[in-house]
């Protein structure tokens, strides 16, 4: 049941700010969960997502109600190096890959990859479980398909138990356990 009213969009640049806020809300509720999430003042993240919605790899949806900003989502085609035996240019029909000179860190998948990750989702408290995540997340696939993707990926705190059921509504399935430790332990 989603809220009556509520829009699911593309980001704007006039949605910069609200971005800015529900992030920085994203990552204090991740503080819970992992005492070294420690968020910037939220006007810092306008940059982050500027650079999110100038980038053709990059999917930013709000969602709104009444006029307000209540959720986002964001995602990521993923970037790959220059076609080799494994990975040849004919998976990506049309692709241009630069050249041997092109830097490392500037090398981009055609618009068109094959795979891509989930990166954010967050939806304002108060209008949890009125399917304002799972409209986010029909916002994303759609955009996702249209790009070409065939599978998307997304991380998940280990002991946020409510994120891990509502993935699992979506569809999605563990498939790997990420392990941390500090460098200097």
């Amino acid at each position: 049941m989603a809220v009556e009213g509520m829009t699911v969009q593309p980001a704007t640049a006039a949605d910069l700010p609200a971005l800015a806020a529900l992030h920085w809300a994203h990552l204090d509720y991740h503080a819970q969960f992992d005492r070294r999430y420690r968020p910037n003042a939220p006007a810092s993240y306008e940059s982050l997502y500027a650079e999110h919605l100038a980038d053709p790899l990059a999917g930013v949806f709000v969602a709104r109600f009444a006029g307000h900003a209540i959720g986002f989502a964001t995602c990521r085609l993923h970037e790959v190096a220059e076609p080799t035996a494994r990975w040849p240019a004919a998976k990506w029909p049309g692709a241009k890959w630069p050249g041997a000179n092109w830097p490392w860190p500037k090398r981009r998948a055609p618009v068109t990859a094959g795979s891509a990750t989930l990166v954010d989702l967050f939806v304002d408290p108060r209008h949890r479980r009125q399917g304002v995540g799972t409209a986010l997340v029909a916002a994303v696939m759609a955009w996702l398909a249209a790009k070409g993707a065939r599978e998307v990926g997304l991380g998940v705190m280990a002991d946020n138990a409510d994120a891990r059921r509502f993935w699992a509504r979506q569809g999605f399935v563990e498939y790997r356990v990420q392990m941390r430790r500090s460098v200097g332990a």
